[in-house]
């Protein structure tokens, strides 16, 4: 038995680091002192990484501001406001035009919480343009809720939102081309109740793909996904391609380089659906967490890769980010992303075209201070050399995990810095401070030998490993078995 233990732990050793080097350790990219929530990223023609977010003082009802920051492949930018008011901002989406600016919308809420209005601003290669309120030029009086953006090959910006009119919401699309903006087109026509929360993904021909959530009936939150195609001319018939017993939501949308949709919602019952169109017909929703043995699973997010894989994350069990994605032939198992010792919401994935996966997300780290993250998936195959994983001066690799002894843990520092390596429990409890001190600048390695700090031996279970360097910080599980 202990030779196929050490056969095993070997495996370990050889397969983790391959592991981790595919998800990068969680980097906090926003570092304020707020609630930084409702994250969205994009990425450039360049490679170049583009993220959204919102901060709030104390709740997501009192004043927000809309914040952005980029990657240029060597470092993140500061934050900078780009909607400057003293109104409630939230929940930002955001698209790159060819030039590689940004083009950001979002929900405002005004002073007091109501009616919600749709804002733009875009960069114009200096800074942010003011902010524009398109639902009071377009829609005047409306309330109006942020849908999406994408941006075609020549720079046209096609926008989606809901809007209620006549006392029901409906799905609105408008296009923006030189500055001028057509009017508001209703794209779900529903007589039944209110369709609401467009998410949208344009395809290499530049044809619009639009999903949403709509209500049945009236007098009923029952809701089904609905699905429409813009091939530049009309809108398609809004089809149903839920149809499932429970209400759905939460849907989001991708598009494969062949231009078919793949879709994933949450379901009622606390489970993630999936479905892709294959050029004749919708697939069956597939039960994707359900299959995938995850207890629950909500707030998915899809994209599809150049081969046509689609990937999807989840908020779920354990309050971690979960990832799995099609193989052309069946889904991985769920692996977990954020290793947080926290609730990670909110997640948010794309893809560049080296197939590299990015994705940030949501994640508590006091009761009145949220942070956004960011983490990397590397493709198989692709040789990426051992980078700085923070915004700033560390990376860290832990191996093995799981372990049944000793756990090794290496981090680079590019500048002499004070660092705080600390194992935590399930519960948040520290376990064990490995370093506390200030270190010189280079490569350090670290053993913990899976003890406490009274250098009794834990039990089996799931710890997490905290690395501080001055005001960055990671976060990396390791599984002790005995």
């Amino acid at each position: 038995m202990r030779g196929w233990r050490n056969l095993l732990v070997a495996l370990a050793m050889l397969l983790i680091p391959e592991l981790i080097a595919a998800w990068t350790i969680p980097m906090n990219i926003s570092n304020t002192e707020m609630k930084s929530m409702h994250p969205a990223i994009a990425i450039g023609e360049r490679n170049d990484i583009h993220v959204v977010w919102t901060d709030f003082q104390t709740d997501p009802w009192t004043p927000g501001e809309v914040l952005y920051c980029y990657y240029d492949g060597d470092t993140w930018s500061g934050a900078t406001n780009i909607s400057k008011d003293s109104t409630s901002s939230q929940d930002t989406r955001i698209a790159i035009d060819t030039l590689g600016y940004p083009h950001v919308i979002w929900e405002d809420w005004g002073m007091m919480g109501g009616p919600a209005r749709v804002y733009y601003s875009f960069f114009t290669g200096d800074s942010f343009a003011a902010s524009l309120c398109l639902t009071d030029s377009l829609q005047p009086g409306a309330f109006t809720r942020l849908g999406d953006i994408a941006i075609d090959s020549v720079n046209r910006i096609h926008i989606v939102w809901s809007a209620e009119t006549a006392s029901v919401f409906e799905v609105y699309y408008v296009r923006g081309e030189d500055g001028a903006w057509s009017l508001p087109v209703n794209i779900s026509n529903n007589p039944r109740g209110n369709s609401s929360m467009p998410r949208m993904a344009i395809d290499s021909e530049s044809n619009l793909h639009v999903v949403w959530e709509e209500e049945e009936t009236d007098t009923s939150y029952y809701r089904e996904i609905y699905y429409s195609r813009f091939d530049g001319d009309s809108w398609s018939t809004a089809l149903n391609i839920s149809n499932l017993p429970r209400t759905s939501f939460n849907q989001q949308i991708s598009v494969s380089l062949e231009g078919y949709p793949h879709v994933v919602w949450g379901e009622g019952n606390n489970h993630i659906y999936y479905s892709f169109y294959d050029g004749d017909a919708w697939s069956t929703p597939f039960p994707l967490s359900d299959t995938l043995t995850q207890e629950e699973g909500y707030k998915p997010d899809i994209v599809v890769d150049v081969d046509s894989h689609p990937h999807v994350v989840w908020s779920g069990q354990g309050g971690e980010l979960w990832y799995a994605y099609y193989t052309s032939t069946t889904w991985t198992a769920p692996i977990d992303v954020s290793g947080s010792l926290a609730n990670a919401l909110n997640p948010d994935i794309t893809v560049d075209d080296s197939d590299c996966l990015h994705l940030v997300w949501t994640e508590p780290v006091e009761i009145s201070r949220f942070e956004i993250y960011y983490s990397k998936h590397q493709p198989t195959g692709v040789d990426e050399k051992r980078e700085p994983v923070l915004s700033g001066p560390i990376g860290a690799w832990v191996f093995p995990s799981p372990t049944n002894g000793a756990v090794r843990i290496e981090y680079d520092l590019c500048k002499d810095s004070r660092v705080d390596l600390t194992i935590y429990g399930l519960l948040g409890q520290r376990i064990k401070t490995l370093i506390d001190t200030y270190q010189l600048a280079g490569h350090h390695t670290v053993t913990w030998n899976a003890t406490d700090n009274s250098g009794r031996r834990v039990p089996s279970g799931t710890y997490f490993l905290r690395l501080e360097v001055g005001q960055q910080t990671a976060t990396r599980k390791v599984c002790v078995v005995r």
